[in-house]
């Protein structure tokens, strides 16, 4: 069916909510349940949702948002784009959530168009299933999906603006969920079927019933079900998958700590901003003076966390040549490498993970946790 003629059955459809007052407008699209609700709201956002909504719910085969009493699920226009709880679905034995929908409508420009409502019916349709997600990993989650459902959008983007911030929880920086999206496309990449397969089934596992009148329970969460998926096949379960991630990160760009020439002697360096679990640190060596013949790296860290550090070696053509993790890492708050060849070498990447303290699983809604400092000591033969 053409455009315009979409438009014109849009424009045909169009209701006013009676309780909203005259200056807000409902329209209601004929074939699929998805209406649009604001003030001068063009029939064009509508074809727009309509589009996404068989993006996201036909062909990534989402779960739709709970609709609303008339059958239908309606994005609210407003000032912010996203989804929140607005109670819960009272009729289901688990916890289940009706979420209100509203995008902050952008400039003419389609693409944007599509990424705001993607985003704001991907987050609906989390917190659909699990409504106890935490802020940061519903905000990522939400983001990637949008970026994977619409066809002008990309998901690899620079969003390591702040490496350090946890990959979940409920008040991090603002930065958090940028990098926790790259987290959840590694993922998907790696261990998802189809797409989005893996999310689907990750909200299928963390089914719980909270008591009536008391907050919704996050428990499982997110690296829960992480943690249960590969405790069979990884002897560390999810921290081995996180440091998997390491490797991956240098073919982004980086928010280095530090930024040094090819050392001709030793060098100590000390962290500039102290990492929490499941935050990364970058240090970027070389790229200035002739590199040595022979690095060695130790990396030491407060002994109540368990770190992952991994060195990668950086051809002149941009691309990863060898990935050397660190050894000693499970006994204690000291790791060291050697790297005994750098013919080739333009710089070389150290990517250090801060996993989890010793002492205290990682849960995203007890909060960010305690950020660590760490040394690194770099020495070129």
């Amino acid at each position: 069916m053409g455009r315009s003629l979409l438009m014109l059955l849009a424009a045909v459809h169009a209701t006013d909510a009676a309780f909203a007052g005259a200056s807000t407008r409902r329209i209601c699209s004929s074939e699929t349940p998805i209406c649009i609700e604001g003030a001068h709201v063009a029939p064009s956002l509508l074809i727009d949702a309509e589009s996404v909504y068989r993006a996201l719910f036909l062909a990534m085969d989402l779960p739709p948002p709970p609709p609303d009493l008339d059958g239908r699920v309606t994005i609210h226009v407003g000032a912010k784009t996203g989804a929140v709880v607005a109670f819960r679905d009272p009729l289901t034995p688990i916890d289940r959530a009706i979420a209100r929908i509203t995008i902050a409508v952008p400039s003419t420009n389609s693409c944007d168009s599509w990424l705001h409502i993607a985003h704001a019916l991907a987050q609906a349709s989390l917190l659909g299933a699990a409504p106890a997600t935490d802020a940061t990993m519903a905000t990522a989650q939400a983001e990637w999906l949008a970026r994977t459902a619409v066809p002008c959008a990309t998901v690899d983007r620079p969003v390591t603006f702040a490496p350090e911030a946890p990959l979940a929880g409920t008040g991090p920086t603002p930065e958090a969920p940028l990098n926790t999206v790259h987290f959840i496309d590694f993922l998907d990449r790696r261990h998802a079927r189809d797409v989005a397969t893996w999310l689907i089934g990750a909200w299928a596992n963390t089914v719980v019933r909270s008591e009536p009148g008391t907050e919704l329970v996050n428990e499982p969460d997110f690296f829960d079900v992480l943690g249960a998926s590969y405790k069979t096949t990884s002897r560390a379960g999810w921290h081995d998958v996180l440091g998997a991630f390491l490797n991956e990160q240098t073919a982004r760009p980086i928010a280095h700590q530090w930024e040094i020439p090819w050392p001709k002697g030793a060098r100590r360096l000390l962290s500039t901003r102290p990492v929490f679990p499941t935050g990364m640190s970058f240090v970027r060596i070389g790229a200035e003076g002739a590199a040595p013949g022979h690095l060695r790296l130790s990396a030491e860290w407060e002994p109540q966390t368990i770190m992952r550090w991994v060195a990668v070696v950086i051809g002149a053509d941009g691309r990863a040549l060898r990935f050397l993790p660190f050894t000693g890492f499970d006994k204690g708050g000291r790791a060291e490498r050697s790297i005994e060849n750098l013919s080739g070498a333009h710089h070389v990447e150290v990517i250090g993970a801060a996993v989890e303290d010793r002492d205290f699983k990682f849960d995203p809604d007890i909060g960010l946790g305690e950020p660590h400092a760490w040394m690194l000591t770099v020495a070129g033969e």
